[in-house]
């Protein structure tokens, strides 16, 4: 079907919602927790720069967890806020209130990890498996004894033979006060659950990388089942004609390594400044200009209006 059948449809590409683009490191991430539980490993975490795109990455996977049989593992993903009050009931109410369970206003910490512990144990039984996953996003806004929770949840779903895995997802630059913190001795048994094992993750960081992304655009398809590809729906001449988005990998890389990775002494290229730029021109750019226009002045200007340079100060 032709893409200008689609013209009124909100295209994926324009969404920063529902806008999910297959990448390597996004596989790393899965292969390697995917490896941790089989391994029997209870937690592990996964640290990278802001704007890396480690929530993506976590709430993009949580239907993709297996036993070793194949069978789906039940996880569900839970945003820490920052919070002035950095309380366990804090914790509790926070993990009741994202898996949407009702509790009374002055509900005790005992009272809403009971909430808690009968979810968890109705999501093992959905598919009759003994593991659960919880992934933590923003955990070092936590102070390690707000980490109790996660630890009591565990030992209370072992007594009913159900496995809880806790994944946890943490900023580098703001982590530093909360690891030094569990390395202390009384936080052995903490850190021992959670912490053993640990993915430093970056988004882009080679050629390959960039190119396995663009080539997402040229064979993903929206409508699924019989729409255009996202590159011929935006360059539906230009793509009948041969044209690929992946063609621009080469002078992408080579624009962003030289002109702004290493000036700005980036140590990849963060996921949200490189699809806002992909997305800037296959919307934009390309359009406008032309594919056969694209050089390195255009990656150039692409890759700074996504964002990445910092801001002058007035």
């Amino acid at each position: 079907m032709h893409p200008s059948n689609f013209e009124n449809i909100h295209h994926p590409v324009k969404s920063q919602i529902d806008f999910r683009v297959d990448t390597l490191a996004m596989r790393d991430v899965l292969n390697t927790f995917q490896g941790y539980i089989y391994q029997g490993i209870r937690g592990a975490l996964l640290e990278g720069d802001s704007r890396e795109g480690k929530t993506t990455v976590l709430s993009s996977n949580l239907d993709k967890f297996t036993t070793r049989d194949g069978t789906p593992i039940q996880a569900r993903l839970i945003t820490i806020p920052d919070r002035d009050k950095k309380t366990i009931r804090a914790v509790y109410r926070c993990i009741a209130r994202q898996l949407k369970l009702p509790f009374k206003r002055y509900a005790s910490s005992d009272d809403i990890a009971e909430q808690v512990l009968h979810y968890l144990s109705d999501l093992a039984s959905i598919r009759n498996v003994n593991t659960v996953i919880l992934i933590i996003d923003e955990i070092q806004r936590l102070i390690p004894k707000q980490l109790e929770p996660f630890a009591e949840l565990m030992d209370a779903l072992e007594i009913a033979n159900i496995r809880l895995i806790v994944f946890s997802a943490i900023n580098s630059s703001s982590s530093v006060k909360l690891l030094e913190q569990l390395s202390r001795k009384k936080h052995d048994h903490i850190r021992g659950r959670f912490f053993t094992r640990k993915m430093t993750f970056k988004s882009f960081t080679s050629l390959k990388e960039i190119r396995y992304a663009l080539k997402q655009y040229d064979s993903l398809h929206y409508p699924e089942n019989n729409g255009p590809s996202y590159t011929e729906y935006f360059l539906s001449k230009d793509y009948q004609q041969g044209f690929r988005l992946s063609d621009t990998a080469e002078i992408l890389w080579d624009s962003f390594h030289e002109e702004i990775k290493k000036p700005l002494n980036l140590k990849s290229w963060p996921a949200q400044y490189f699809f806002s730029t992909v997305n800037l021109l296959l919307i934009d750019f390309l359009p406008k200009h032309g594919v056969k226009e694209f050089n390195e002045d255009m990656a150039i200007a692409a890759i700074e209006a996504s964002g990445i340079m910092p801001s002058k100060l007035i």
